[in-house]
This record gives structure tokens, sequence and C-alpha cells, in this order.
């Protein structure tokens, strides 16, 4: 991979890694409301966010991971 190539795709996980941390963020901020609710009201929705937050944390974790391989030196 040329070093041009391997920038653009780093920065490229960069600008991902910062629209996760908004999204991760947003999701933190809806729990502790949801925490907050009734029983009743929260249940329902509280698990499409913990879904939501878990499909997040693994999108950081393969974030993570291609910036990994990324950043080992080409053989």
């Amino acid at each position: 991979m040329k070093p041009s190539e391997r920038a653009k795709l780093l920065a490229k996980i960069e600008a991902s890694r910062v629209a996760v941390d908004a999204a991760q963020s947003a999701l933190e901020g809806v729990l502790s409301t949801l925490k907050r609710l009734p029983r009743a009201e929260k249940v329902t929705v509280g698990h499409v966010v913990e879904g939501a937050f878990a499909s997040v944390q693994s999108a950081r974790a393969n974030l993570n991971a291609l910036e990994a391989l990324l950043s080992v030196p080409p053989t």
C-alpha cells in the first residue's frame, strides 16, 4: 500500500472515530435519562438503546483493529 493511500485510510478511520465518539456520547446521555424514567416507559426503548450502544462499541473495536493494521510498517 502506498503511503498516501495509508494516510487517506487513517484519515477516514479518524473521521469515523469522531462520529463513533459523538454517537457514544449521545447514547450515554440517553441511557442516563432512561435510568431516571419509570420502568414502564423505559423497557422497550432501553433495549433498543442498549443494542445501539453495543453496535457503537463494536464499531470502535473494528476501527481500533483497522488502525492497528495500518500502523504496522509494510513488509
